[in-house]
């Protein structure tokens, strides 16, 4: 069995510049990707791939050029109403995902939001938190199969995303504090090849429903913000509310 070390449970950024590391630094919490790289006077040209288990050594690979350096700006990210982000009952929460816009001959598989979730009704892409020990390629399969019943073959790394916010994302953690929460996500491509009807098999899960959608349909769809800025360079979509 792999051993997983609590304290390397976040993701290390990799940067390549003439053929040797540049940088190799854990992301920390609250942090973009793009501002870690600025600090240190590069910016990522292209995106290479993952590596590792989470927990153990999990890291995404990026091609660097040069930059300015530029200091870290303040967090970003959004607070809601009525929350005090210092407050002192905030648990602080960095969570690792892997996710996948898939395609086949139906369109592209989406899956809508529950309950349990903060944005009810919306759509996301299927994936999700990584478990302890997990590469992101075991991590996509196994939450795109209990949330849809496929299986895909998955493609390049395409993207490393990340949101920011504090407030009561699907409710109070069981503490009953509020969650200082930062998603990294590790955005992937894929296929699949025998695509049937999706069925949610997760309960009690973040998943509702999930459905493979046309390239119109996806434009239409209510898509989550944060899924909204990316789906055009991947897809070549444009959702109908821009």
């Amino acid at each position: 069995m792999t051993e997983v070390d609590p304290a390397l449970a976040g993701l290390h950024i990799v940067g390549w510049a003439g053929g040797r590391v540049v940088v190799d630094e854990v992301l920390p919490h609250g942090v973009d990707v793009d501002d870690l790289l600025a600090e240190h006077g590069w910016r990522a040209t292209d995106v290479r791939e993952t590596t590792g288990r989470l927990g153990v050594d999990l890291a995404a690979h990026f091609d660097l050029g040069p930059h300015p350096v530029v200091p870290r700006p303040p967090r970003r990210g959004v607070v809601d109403e009525g929350v005090d982000p210092e407050g002192a009952n905030v648990l602080r929460r960095q969570r690792v995902a892997a996710y996948v816009f898939a395609s086949s001959d139906r369109g592209w598989l989406m899956c809508e939001l529950s309950g349990r979730t903060r944005s009810p009704g919306l759509w996301t892409l299927p994936g999700g938190g990584m478990d302890p020990g997990e590469t992101a390629a075991e991590a996509v399969h196994r939450e795109v199969w209990e949330e849809t019943a496929q299986e895909v073959e998955l493609g390049e790394l395409v993207a490393v995303a990340t949101f920011s916010w504090v407030g009561r994302w699907g409710g109070r953690a069981p503490s009953g504090t509020v969650q200082d929460h930062h998603a990294v996500r590790l955005v992937h491509v894929g296929r699949c090849a025998r695509p049937s009807e999706p069925r949610v098999l997760e309960v009690g899960g973040s998943t509702s429903a999930a459905r493979w959608v046309t390239d119109m349909e996806l434009a239409q769809l209510p898509v989550v913000d944060s899924w909204a800025q990316i789906l055009p360079a991947v897809t070549g979509v444009v959702p109908s509310s821009w």
